[in-house]
């Protein structure tokens, strides 16, 4: 019996959908949301609207909703979102043109090459770039857009793409007849190894609509005949698109089971597919003492580009807790053929590839070069491959060793703690600071123990236990304390960074704030204006996913704050170890002592960088040192840079004095490996002096300063310092706002519950409560600090007549 006509709506539209969008920001947002930034508040709600038809829904947003007065307050987005008007006639031939473009998508990027002819898969690229500008698919649903309507053109991009797929004959009919359950054998079909794709067109009686599925089928799925069942619409027709993963070698016959609504029996679809047999590879990778070990692997099928997992990687996805990019599959955030993904592998392995073209890439860290190989693999042959890493660079044998200040992995077992230094010599990154992380409520990445007794180490890597607490994201930011003796953690005082800071020195550990990038992440220079006045901090994490963090850094240096340089990959939310990286010079030792390298790190003797390498000399005194003056008088500075041609080579070496570049060199040959500057600068009264380098391929490097001290002046930016202390001041204003705010909202007892979907670490309580409650301890601290900073305008008056006519410098 034929479906009778639809006289509603299409799509559950019971009344209109009011939804409200906050966040958290000291700068106005513009007042334009789309539909795709909306999914994750009710994604089956949200795609329910964006395929309810043509036209479609509108989104009303009340004058005046993204306004706020106060910048440190939640702000609130208001959406009414309303149902189309429907036409019953229009109901009766659909498209769905979203589906449409989804399924061409996924051809393009996914499975192309899988599916048509080499010489079409160019034209099947040009027709998605069509129909998607056709489309504005980014930009469908335009706020107050309510005439906005799918093109013509949408459809008849998708008859040219239909072609395509029919000429390649992998296209599967499946008449849903009643009374024929059994549909005929389709295939044999060929693949080009042990993936594939095909596309199933099911065709049902009833109206004239066209809709669209993704089904992703593994053949090593643990119940392979539940995942075989696909779900139809019971009227129209529907393009499946089928992509086949694991098939396994020889060829195999899988029944798919076809269900409607209209029926309680599925129709059965038999399809066989024969992939090829399979080449093999064996791969051995040495280092520079021609030795086997851990390294770092990408290797490509270059017909679709996929990536194929070697049968060894060092699984650490269960330690990364479902938190960040929660993979073995590390995608660093390095420049050139670093900046791919990458498996980490304990030694040489050996695996089934399909023939065809591949893509090698091996790499070791930044101290070696990477090495890339394009080979083919005929099927059924057997490849022995050895790489040879070199270095162009050896850092230890110079004093330096490389550390990350920031990397979070569960340690809880001598297993856990064997992975991680796997990972730790395929990147070569010598000193792991591997950080438990936890929020009010509770703690991620828990790790067995702190202190030496805890460490782990093989060779010369060592994973040494630290934290990241507190953290508040709003607020005041983020905390690293490393190479602490046990967890420092007071939830009834968690908004007192100070009282964490005490402890871990009182620990012997260093102190010091993440994510102090260009634009501060998490508020955390509010902070940095409370605690670093107090002599409370050590260091500022300041290279963080290819970011070097120079603007809010250069102005606690400008006050005369004595702060060292670090970097921490922040992994799993960043890409890899070691992707950027602290130096630490530790002086002549063959071997890595770790406590030295935290006593050196304490001194400053630092530079950061994701690439080239960095040497910086003032008269003899080097990053982190004191150079004393008695009077002002040029100085004699010495930089050098230097990388590898093909790699990261030096464009730009600077020498900075007080935030500004006094001199220069520059390189337009990207194969000049090295780059020396000697520069005079004048010492002025006092100053810090550091080195600074770009590279060709956008990496960076930075020294920690030189302090150039003339007793008894500061060596601060004179003529800028009342400007730097008119912002932090400004920043404790903000900071007294939050308590105010905080207290306000107590009162009213309307606080919010803070969460974030998808993201549970965020915030687990509400934070607000806490932040009432310490509010009086916190405003104590802030008018301590507001002491200081007038204190500091009074030594800038006193200093005046000291400076004998050198005030601009």
């Amino acid at each position: 019996m034929p479906e009778p006509p639809c006289r509603g709506p299409p799509g559950p539209w019971p009344r209109p959908l009011r939804l409200r969008l906050a966040w958290f920001t000291r700068h106005d947002e513009p007042a334009l949301y789309y539909l795709d930034d909306l999914l994750w508040l009710d994604r089956s709600a949200m795609l329910s609207l964006a395929t309810a038809g043509d036209p479609p829904p509108r989104i009303v947003q009340p004058a005046g909703a993204h306004q706020h007065a106060r910048p440190t307050e939640p702000r609130y987005l208001a959406f009414q979102i309303e149902p189309p008007p429907w036409d019953p006639d229009a109901r009766q031939s659909r498209f769905d043109a979203l589906g449409a473009a989804e399924l061409i998508g996924r051809l393009v990027s996914d499975q192309a090459y899988h599916l048509l002819a080499p010489g079409h898969q160019a034209e099947l690229e040009e027709l998605n770039r069509e129909l998607h500008e056709s489309m504005e698919l980014r930009t469908l649903y335009h706020v107050n857009r309510g005439t906005s309507t799918f093109p013509p053109a949408a459809r008849e991009l998708w008859d040219k793409v239909l072609r395509l797929i029919e000429q390649s004959g992998r296209l599967i009919e499946a008449p849903l007849e009643p009374g024929h359950p059994a549909l005929p054998l389709a295939g044999p079909f060929e693949l080009p190894g042990d993936v594939g794709a095909l596309v199933i067109r099911a065709r049902a009686d009833g109206l004239d609509e066209t809709r669209f599925q993704i089904h992703d089928f593994s053949f090593s799925a643990y119940d392979i005949m539940e995942h075989a069942k696909i779900d139809l619409p019971a009227t129209g027709t529907t393009y499946i698109l089928l992509n086949l993963r694991d098939v396994p070698a020889g060829g195999v016959r899988t029944v798919f089971e076809l269900y409607t609504s209209r029926r309680a029996m599925p129709w059965s679809l038999p399809i066989e597919v024969v992939p090829p047999a399979p080449a093999r590879l064996a791969l051995r990778v040495d280092d520079d003492r021609d030795q086997p070990g851990p390294f770092m692997v990408r290797l490509n099928w270059l017909l679709d580009g996929s990536d194929r997992k070697p049968p060894n990687v060092v699984e650490l996805a269960d330690q990364f807790e479902g938190q960040g990019y929660a993979t073995s599959l590390r995608t660093s955030h390095m420049p050139g053929v670093m900046n791919k993904s990458y498996w980490c592998v304990p030694g040489p392995f050996e695996m089934p590839i399909p023939p065809g073209r591949y893509g090698l890439s091996v790499r070791r860290g930044i101290e070696y070069v990477p090495v890339t190989r394009i080979f083919s693999a005929a099927s059924g042959e057997r490849l022995e491959l050895t790489v040879n890493l070199r270095r162009w660079t050896d850092m230890p044998a110079r004093g330096w060793w490389s550390g990350d200040d920031h990397a979070h992995l569960r340690i809880q077992t001598d297993e856990d703690a064997a992975r991680a230094l796997r990972w730790a010599e395929a990147e070569d990154v010598h000193v792991v600071n591997v950080l438990e992380m936890s929020s009010i409520a509770r703690r991620h990445f828990v790790q067995r123990g702190f202190g030496p007794s805890f460490r782990a180490r093989t060779g010369d890597y060592a994973l040494v236990p630290g934290q990241e607490t507190p953290r508040t994201h709003n607020e005041l930011g983020h905390v690293l304390a490393l190479n602490i003796l046990d967890l420092i953690h007071f939830a009834d005082r968690y908004f007192l960074y100070d009282l964490v800071f005490d402890e871990a020195h009182r620990q012997g550990g260093l102190t010091g704030y993440a994510h102090v990038v260009n634009l501060p992440r998490f508020e955390v220079d509010r902070d940095m204006s409370l605690n670093i006045p107090k002599g409370k901090v050590d260091f500022l994490e300041v290279l963080q996913r290819g970011e070097l963090g120079t603007t809010v850094s250069y102005d606690f240096l400008n006050l005369g704050f004595k702060l060292v340089f670090a970097a921490g990959s922040d992994v799993p939310y960043g890409g890899s170890l070691g992707e950027v990286r602290t130096y630490v010079h530790t002086g002549n030792r063959k071997t890595l002592d770790v406590d030295a390298w935290f006593d050196a790190f304490r001194q400053g003797r630092t530079f950061v960088t994701n690439g080239p390498m960095l040497e910086l000399e003032v008269e003899g005194a080097g990053p982190g040192e004191e150079l004393r003056i008695e009077a002002p008088r040029p100085l004699s500075v010495k930089a050098r840079a230097w990388g590898h041609a093909g790699y990261t080579v030096p464009a730009r070496l600077e020498i900075v004095r007080l935030g500004e570049v006094v001199a220069d060199i520059r390189s337009d040959d990207d194969q000049r490996e090295e780059l020396t500057l000697r520069a005079r600068v004048d010492s002025g009264d006092g100053c810090w002096i550091a080195a600074r380098v770009t590279g060709h391929d956008g990496t960076v490097a930075h020294t920690t300063p030189v302090w150039v001290v003339r007793p008894p002046l500061r060596f601060w930016k004179y003529e800028a310092a009342p400007g730097l202390i008119a912002q932090r001041r400004a920043r404790l204003d903000e900071i007294e706002q939050l308590v105010h705010h905080a207290r306000r909202l107590e009162a009213a007892r309307a606080l919010e519950a803070w969460t974030a979907r998808g993201f549970p670490w965020l915030i687990e309580e509400d934070i607000q409560r806490e932040l009432a409650r310490q509010g009086d301890d916190l405003l104590e601290r802030v008018a301590a600090a507001r002491a200081i900073y007038d204190e500091l305008l009074r030594v800038h008056a006193r200093e005046a007549p000291l400076r004998a006519g050198s005030s601009a410098r």
